[in-house]
């Protein structure tokens, strides 16, 4: 969801600013068990000194070459310098108010004597102490430093005391911890799912559904198709099965979704039975043979003429949004022909990931070749393997799952790339230039959920949750210059492409922290959850809408609100009410 934004006021000072009565009312609403928030608020304190996966030279990479904000104590890839005895860390205050940006390339960064002459005009650092490497990490000032816009720079210094050079310089947000407790639910979280049920039924998509005939062309503009029309799919069929009186008329525009997802997708060859990611009714005409373009473009641009080529390829796990919806349609109505349908997707995929696990995050469709040779991450494809062991007994893919889950393990947690698997960027990325939330979401609820879980894996889902909630969870927010609150809190940034919360990024962490507190107990990971899927309810508009942009925006054409996301968030609420 690349996107232009401008700011948001945060949605606490204005519950706060609220006459007293009224302000207890709404905190009060829905009230979790007892907690003694002080106990898990020092925890978490404690828990930010420890770097999230830290480098090592000749061992694990320095994941954060593009982070600019930390929650948890970072470390620096930064060169030791010949002739030096130890290294000083020097930290100055720049600003406490907001400011939004991406790191450019390391090459097209200031060198370390130039931020270092900047940052003394400010006076002297905030923060500073001694280390043997210039790689170490923050820890010793860490819990000292306030939350603010921040300057590093590491200088080598020899024997004698004398500076040689600086050798390093970051600038980064220092993100506000963890400091519950946070304002509870103004509903429960099952009447917040069905209020969004209620909204999604009354979508525009869902009604050129509604009137679609079978056997004849789906008629719409651009959308993508596996994520929309497979979440109205899952989204009806969810409200059949919650609402009763609705419950033929949601079938019935489920089922039909499910057939256009069907009539689109390829009936043979490498991507049999797997519905495409884009899909514009004007340009199917132009391939109503089937012969898709096989070599167009790069597949990077989203909009205008690109749909033409993009019409040709598909994102290799989109269509799992199909998936979810065949068997959300399947539990709902109990016709078989959507499992199997499922089911058919699932061998495509088996028969399309090598030995190794791997599969190109983006295919041409003719060939099933990729458009480039960037590996899938696959933790959404192992967590439908699952579901699939789990609620159906289907163990067709266990071998799938052993090769997926050998790839995610050797090449994305070897590496710690959670690189972004989206349709409206580039796939074509330096690493770590456009890290996610969702990709280590996803695999950490995936290692949680297993039903023999190793330390080793213990500690992989534990490090990428607190990846997530490092570099892409605000608690609060600083205000920008004009005294506001650029998004709401507490909440998930996306992707570093789109730093803004989501309500699917919102959703992705508490079910993964769910996840964990199910197999471990831990009551932090509950209340984070807990207070990440709060600002989701509290968010929610009186006509059941939960905003997929969460924040105030000026927004580049299209709507704000993406209904794949909707659906995640239902999926959630409806997990979070079984903890209430």
């Amino acid at each position: 969801m690349k996107i232009f934004y401008d700011m948001m006021k945060n949605w606490r000072p204005v519950i706060l600013a609220l006459p007293a009565v009224a302000a207890a009312m709404l905190l009060s609403c829905t009230k979790g068990p007892e907690t003694d928030f002080s106990e898990l608020n020092a925890r978490a304190a404690r828990e930010y000194l420890e770097p999230v996966r830290p480098g090592v030279p000749g061992g694990q990479p320095f994941w954060n070459v593009y982070a600019n904000k930390f929650t948890f104590a970072p470390a620096f890839d930064f060169p030791e310098v010949e002739g030096a005895a130890r290294y000083r860390f020097d930290l100055w205050l720049i600003d406490t108010l907001w400011t939004e940006y991406n790191l450019p390339a390391p090459e097209k960064r200031p060198s370390p004597a130039e931020k270092l002459e900047g940052y003394k005009a400010l006076g002297s650092p905030e923060a500073s102490f001694i280390a043997t490497s210039p790689k170490a990490d923050l820890s010793p000032v860490w819990g000292d430093l306030p939350v603010a816009q921040t300057g590093l720079v590491v200088t080598a210094v020899d024997a004698s005391g004398k500076d040689i050079a600086p050798v390093g310089t970051w600038e980064f947000l220092r993100d506000f911890p963890f400091n519950g407790p946070y304002p509870e639910a103004c509903r429960s979280y099952r009447d917040a799912a069905l209020m969004a049920m209620f909204f999604n039924h009354r979508q525009p998509l869902v009604k050129k559904i509604h009137d679609w005939q079978e056997g004849t062309p789906f008629e719409t503009g651009n959308i993508f198709c596996s994520k929309f029309i497979g979440s109205v799919a899952e989204s009806e069929a969810l409200m059949a099965e919650y609402i009763p009186s609705f419950r033929e008329e949601c079938l019935e525009n489920a089922r039909k979704a499910a057939e256009i997802l069907i009539s689109l997708a390829p009936k043979e060859g490498k991507l049999a039975h797997i519905p495409p990611t884009y899909y514009n009714s004007d340009l199917a005409r132009m391939f109503a043979d089937g012969n898709f373009i096989a070599n167009a473009g790069d597949g990077n641009k989203v909009g205008g003429t690109e749909w033409e080529e993009l019409m040709g390829q598909t994102m290799t796990f989109d269509p799992i949004y199909a998936l979810k919806g065949y068997l959300a349609l399947y539990d709902a109505s109990g016709e078989k022909k959507y499992f199997d349908e499922a089911i058919a997707m699932m061998r495509s995929y088996d028969a399309l990931i090598d030995e190794n696990g791997f599969v190109p995050k983006k295919l041409y469709i003719s060939t099933g070749e990729g458009v480039n040779q960037e590996g899938a991450l696959s933790g959404d494809l192992l967590l439908m393997i699952q579901r699939l062991q789990r609620k159906y007994g289907v163990h067709d893919f266990d071998d799938l799952e052993r090769r997926c889950a050998g790839w995610m393990k050797e090449n994305a947690l070897k590496e710690f790339n959670m690189s972004a698997q989206y349709e409206d960027v580039s796939v074509d990325q330096r690493p770590y230039q456009n890290l996610t939330n969702m990709t280590a979401g996803y695999y950490s609820r995936y290692l949680m959920q297993k039903d023999v879980i190793t330390p080793e894996e213990l500690q992989a889902a534990t490090d990428m949750l607190h990846f997530v909630e490092d570099q892409f969870i605000h608690w609060e927010h600083l205000r920008d210059s004009n005294g506001m609150f650029f998004c709401l809190t507490p909440g998930v940034y996306e992707q570093y492409a789109c730093k803004i919360t989501i309500d699917a990024s919102n959703d992705c962490f508490s079910d993964a922290a769910l996840s964990y507190y199910e197999k471990t107990g831990d009551r932090l990971m509950l209340e984070k959850a807990r207070a990440i899927m709060n600002t989701v309810v509290n968010s929610q508009a009186c006509n059941g809408e939960i905003a997929t942009f969460m924040g105030l925006m000026y927004h580049d054409g299209g709507g704000s609100f993406w209904i794949n996301c909707s659906v995640h968030s239902i999926e959630t609420l409806l997990r979070m009410a079984e903890f209430e």
